[in-house]
């Protein structure tokens, strides 16, 4: 009689029931990566706890669209770390739940042991292994600590004019010198920098390869941004055999000439900022642009808080893509089947939102529109083949402007229930109304949508580009307006 403990073979059969047959059997269906330090020096008597943390990701290529069981981490040796507790939130030893397919969300878990320092000279390091339900297997790297003996480690600094740093951030036309310490007694050896070789930056005098930084000396290294760098975010790690906080990183950020105006941008809304920011220009946060295109979007954080990811919803299986208009900027292309939008905040009653978008054909769709339930009857810019276009459950403007392939910026308020509309010109901040105030319609959005609807799914445009949209939980005046078009006008090249 089969045990459901047996040899994965019951998982193997929901596999095959799920995901249907399966060839790719093979040792990295599973990709485990360290991610943060798994790998410490201590000096005896430290009464620190240590961690270390893992993600657990299929790999089995999306096209397979492949789920993984996962059977519980086994320990390669006999406990050598005291102390030690594991916890997860991976679904191990389960007949129901699985590593769902690469790229889609569940595609990835996380494995975190934490343990005593052992109060005794030597290293002491151990590793896992996970077997998944097709009869591949993959082990961790090893993870732990080595002790030395009182006073026989050297400790690392990075300083900038005098002041211990972790983190660096840079604009353009930024020019210093960064500071490495060895604060003890103790000198340092086998010492590497890795990550040096970044544009700009140059490796003064410190050690590298294997040289030993002396004790309480000090080397450095340089950097110069130049007037247009490229934006970048890395790390610059320094290592030594007898640190006792080796590697030591060193969070470096460049901000680009765009990301300059941006935070420009984000420091003059001080008091009134959106309460959403997307643009393709910074999907993935101010230091991370796109680097080529199209570029297939994985993740959208909002600009004015790195922490809010936006949901993607890929209703066949498209990719979303920031494509390049030649004749505006970066754009989110949507094609009738994604779906971008967050949860973390909604409007009603009182809000302002304003959107730089464009319909390159002339289609049938809505591509910003708001959802509370299925019945949520909310839009604005188009509809159908209209634009200068919005609708509040049941009433608006929506069918006296046939769409044109012109880029359009609007800015659309609702005050308490008067419902407004302006619409831009390239150059100049001279607003057109295109809705006199008005309090037909109802108040409650509830959440902005973009791309293809919550409700209404089959008024997607097919083929829509937004550029960049700020939603605000208050109306603008119209100085705040003339600013953020002024905004506008600097980052996107043309629209009319």
């Amino acid at each position: 009689m089969m045990r459901l403990c047996d040899s994965g073979v019951l998982k193997s059969a929901l596999l095959l029931f799920l995901f249907g047959s399966f060839n790719n059997v093979f040792a990295s269906n599973l990709l485990i990566s360290p991610i943060s330090r798994v790998a410490y020096q201590k000096m005896v008597g430290d009464l620190s706890i240590l961690s270390y943390q893992f993600s657990i990701t299929n790999n089995i290529p999306a096209s397979a669209a492949q789920g993984l069981f996962l059977d519980k981490p086994i320990l390669t040796y006999a406990e050598t770390l005291p102390d030690l507790k594991f916890s997860t939130d991976c679904p191990f030893g389960s007949l129901t739940k699985y590593l769902k397919p690469k790229g889609e969300v569940g595609d990835s878990c996380f494995v975190r042991y934490e343990s005593s320092i052992p109060q005794a000279i030597g290293k002491f390091f151990n590793q896992f292994n996970v077997a998944d339900g097709l009869g591949g297997n993959n082990s961790s790297a090893t993870f732990g600590v080595t002790v030395f003996p009182k006073g026989k480690l050297g400790h690392f600094v990075f300083e900038q004019n005098g002041t211990s740093i972790s983190s660096l951030s840079l604009a353009p036309n930024e020019n210093g010198t960064i500071i490495l310490r060895n604060n003890t007694d103790i000198p340092i050896t086998n010492v590497t920098i890795s990550n040096l070789n970044q544009s700009g930056f140059t490796n003064v005098d410190c050690p590298n390869n294997g040289g030993t930084l002396a004790a309480h000396t000090t080397c450095s290294f340089s950097y110069n941004t130049g007037a247009t760098p490229a934006a970048n975010s890395f790390t610059i790690t320094a290592n030594g055999d007898n640190s006792d906080n080796s590697p030591l990183d060193l969070n470096i950020k460049v901000l680009s000439s765009l990301g300059v105006i941006y935070t420009r941008e984000i420091a003059a809304l001080k008091g009134r900022e959106p309460i959403q920011w997307i643009s393709p220009n910074f999907p993935n946060g101010l230091y991370n642009p796109p680097t080529s295109y199209p570029a297939v979007v994985s993740t959208v954080k909002d600009i004015m808080s790195s922490s809010n990811i936006y949901t993607i919803t890929l209703n066949d299986g498209q990719s979303l893509q920031i494509i390049k208009d030649g004749s505006i900027g970066n754009a989110f292309h949507f094609t009738g089947n994604q779906s971008l939008y967050t949860t973390s905040s909604s409007i009603n009653t009182a809000f302002t939102i304003v959107a730089l978008m464009r319909k390159p054909t002339i289609n049938i769709g809505r591509l910003l529109t708001g959802y509370f339930n299925t019945e949520s009857n909310n839009l604005v810019g188009y509809w159908r083949s209209f634009q200068d276009a919005w609708w509040l459950q049941d009433a608006g403007r929506v069918d006296d402007q046939p769409q044109t392939t012109n880029a359009n910026l609007y800015i659309f308020s609702n005050d308490n229930g008067t419902k407004t509309m302006y619409k831009y010109p390239v150059q100049g901040t001279a607003e057109t109304k295109i809705q006199a105030p008005t309090t037909i319609g109802e108040n409650n959005w509830g959440t902005v949508v973009y791309g293809r609807p919550l409700s209404y799914p089959n008024e997607a445009a097919t083929n829509g580009y937004i550029y960049d949209v700020m939603i605000f939980d208050q109306v603008l005046t119209a100085d705040q307006r003339a600013q953020i078009v002024t905004f506008y006008q600097s980052v996107y090249s043309y629209w009319t």
